[in-house]
């Protein structure tokens, strides 16, 4: 006669598995309120004329994300959370001046801001969470990078800096030449003859 060793030993729980109800069930209330809040904002930015409305909405929804992965403790509801946070934010702010803004300068704020937005992404999954969203870093510099150079170009400070770059090559220049000059200054060791 063999012995059926299924059924000798206890299941398998997974931690998942193991997470009580009254958890589940709360994590299931914080889910239904983020999207009715959420589903609210975009109710009032259709039926309203206000263009803030709308702009606001992104920012809105953002925080939203943010506060729901807080409060459950989940690294991945950041990621939707910083985006639309960068996003809104910077579509507000161009939606106030746009009338003093070129396009190019409207372009490098946005791109600033989802840039920020991604940025936004690697501390608060830090502070909050265990994970580490390391990985936000590349879109989020490169973004931001982008939309400085933009926003320079657009007020002109890029035209500057094509005719001044050449101090900082002087500046360079005279870092060495300092470091040269205090480390001669200092008193040399004699070397002991072998």
């Amino acid at each position: 006669m063999t012995a059926n060793y299924q059924t000798d030993m206890p299941p398998q729980v997974t931690p998942s598995q193991q997470q009580r109800p009254q958890q589940r069930g709360r994590d299931t209330a914080i889910a239904g309120a983020a999207l009715i809040a959420l589903g609210a904002l975009m109710l009032v930015a259709t039926l309203s004329n206000l263009a803030v409305a709308g702009t606001l909405v992104l920012a809105a929804g953002g925080v939203i994300f943010i506060a729901w992965a807080i409060s459950i403790r989940n690294a991945g509801l950041f990621i939707p959370g910083g985006i639309l946070t960068g996003l809104g934010v910077s579509t507000f702010i161009t939606e106030q001046f746009q009338n003093d803004l070129s396009s190019e300068a409207t372009g490098g704020i946005i791109t600033l801001g989802l840039g920020l937005g991604f940025l936004l992404i690697i501390p608060l999954s830090m502070y909050f969470t265990s994970a580490r969203n390391i990985w936000a870093i590349f879109p989020g510099g490169i973004l931001t990078i982008i939309g400085i150079l933009l926003i320079a170009g657009a007020t002109g400070m890029l035209e500057l800096l094509g005719r001044l770059w050449p101090v900082a090559v002087i500046a360079v220049g005279a870092y060495l030449l300092y470091r040269w000059y205090v480390s001669e200054r200092k008193p040399r060791q004699p070397e002991h003859p072998t």
